[in-house]
């Protein structure tokens, strides 16, 4: 077993550039390929044995940078090449292994210009002049090759990256790589979304005029988000073919499509439906000895014993208030004036009487549902302001007083009021997309023989009204995925 477990971490040090590897036994057999991954399993014969502890050449070259000791440096406007020069043979002195470093300078980098905004999308940009070399003062005493690396480019403007077992000194604005061209689909919102965005991200623009003749300042807002743009790096929106155009490197262009993948897409639009559903009392007392769920309820109701009362549905943009009815006005009086006419008589009999309105009121019958959703950020949460309401129509009740006619006979004034029975609730809660939760119930109907419960469907559709399954937890761990392969290009 020690001698199988040997050959695998051997092999996997031997592989490490690679993203793939294959294993061969003794005998000559051959098995995987397997992905040179942190934690993967790999069979050999009938044990197992798990990839770890991977090196990177790169990790190599700091790991020895940090070993490195320099007695002392002393720069006084010093040339930054004789600086990386005095590194470089410093690292092969106090070399306990006697290997050293390999440092290169590259300053004269002949890169692309970023275009100016306006001029030809398609045409291809100047270059920009050689880096002058800058100068360094720097003193110190027992520091670490990777430690004097990092003060002179800080000072110097200059950055260092590893490349394989060489370290680069460069400009900062340098690229890490080719610049290629992109060019992306960008939806119409989009634009609006990056004139916003700035002002709540905080960053170094969100102060400026991001708003100019031309348009937001794109790369203002990518550069906020955190994508880098080097030397000869553009961006330019085409706003009459909704396509936006990309100069950048490899790794910048990861980063930028993690960005524009937040804000690239289309409008969400929420569904949301209220069932008013109302269930016999008994049943409801039969639900009551064990406990009243939602759903125990639905349950009833899937089985017939239940009545729907009303199912009001709408649509809507995620973030915009809607509201659907299906209502008659019902206008009726709220005051009263009463005129006597003729005389009144010993025995109190009044020869007539007038009853006219003074003030109305209107109330509307039928089905009301006003909703606000918004979209949580995982994509499969959705919160709900709303307020559905039900209204009977009225029952009327005549509220005037008695009196005698001319005639003796006894008359009533005609004052009627309305009584409206109504059934709503105002809430806010949390749905996931495509499920049905309970909002508010034990509402007893108007002959007290049944009770009223409503139930919420909320979920996410297309623009053409078709289901958007979403699995939150599965999207999560792809963006944050995206997320982790943005991060290291912007290391």
């Amino acid at each position: 077993m020690k001698s199988v477990c040997l050959t695998v971490l051997l092999f996997c040090v031997s592989a490490v550039s690679a993203e793939q590897f294959s294993l061969k036994s003794s005998a000559g057999e051959v098995t995987g390929p397997y992905r040179l991954e942190e934690g993967i399993e790999v069979k050999v014969g009938e044990s197992l044995a798990t990839i770890t502890d991977i090196k990177r050449r790169e990790d190599a070259v700091l790991s020895a940078m940090e070993e490195i000791i320099i007695p002392q440096i002393d720069f006084r406007s010093a040339s930054v090449v004789d600086a990386i020069d005095f590194l470089q043979r410093a690292s092969r002195q106090f070399d306990k292994k006697g290997r050293g470093v390999n440092l290169v300078l590259n300053l004269n980098l002949d890169l692309p210009a970023v275009a100016a905004v306006g001029d030809d999308p398609f045409a291809e940009p100047e270059p920009v002049k050689n880096v002058q070399a800058p100068t360094v003062t720097f003193m110190a005493r027992h520091v670490t090759l990777l430690e004097a690396l990092k003060i002179i480019t800080q000072i110097s403007n200059l950055k260092y990256r590893v490349m394989g077992g060489v370290v680069v000194v460069m400009p900062w604005d340098a690229p890490e790589g080719s610049i290629i061209r992109r060019v992306y689909d960008v939806l119409p919102p989009v634009e609006d979304k990056i004139s916003i965005v700035p002002s709540e991200l905080g960053g170094e623009h969100s102060n400026n005029d991001t708003y100019s003749e031309r348009g937001p300042d794109w790369k203002g807002f990518f550069a906020d988000m955190g994508v880098r743009w080097p030397a000869g790096s553009s961006i330019k929106y085409v706003r009459s073919i909704g396509k936006m155009i990309v100069d950048n490197t490899e790794e910048n262009l990861k980063a930028l499509e993690l960005c524009l993948a937040m804000v690239n897409v289309s409008p969400t639009q929420v569904e949301i439906e209220v069932l008013f559903i109302a269930f016999d009392v008994a049943h409801i007392e039969e639900l009551g000895r064990k406990s009243i769920a939602a759903a125990a309820l639905w349950e009833l109701w899937e089985a017939g014993h239940g009545e729907l009362i009303a199912a009001p549905k709408t649509v809507t943009k995620s973030g915009n208030e809607s509201q659907v009815k299906g209502v008659k006005e019902y206008i009726y009086p709220t005051e009263f004036s009463v005129q006597h006419a003729g005389s009144t008589n010993t025995n109190a009999v009044v020869v007539a009487g007038l009853v006219e309105p003074a003030s109305f009121e209107t109330r509307e019958v039928g089905v009301i549902l006003s909703v606000l959703p918004e979209v949580a950020y995982q994509g499969d949460m959705i919160n709900v302001n709303l307020t559905p309401e039900v209204v009977g129509a009225p029952e009327w009740h005549e509220f005037g007083g008695e009196y005698l006619d001319a005639n003796g006979q006894r008359q009533q004034a005609h004052m009627p009021q309305p009584i409206f029975r109504s059934y709503s609730c105002n809430t806010s809660v949390g749905v996931k997309n495509g499920h049905r939760i309970l909002i508010g119930g034990g509402m007893p109907s108007r002959d007290g023989k049944q009770m009223v419960y409503a139930f919420l469907t909320a979920k996410l559709i297309d623009i053409e009204g078709n289901d958007v399954e979403m699995d939150a937890q599965q999207k999560l761990n792809e963006l944050n995925k995206r997320r982790a392969t943005g991060a290291q290009a912007l290391r």
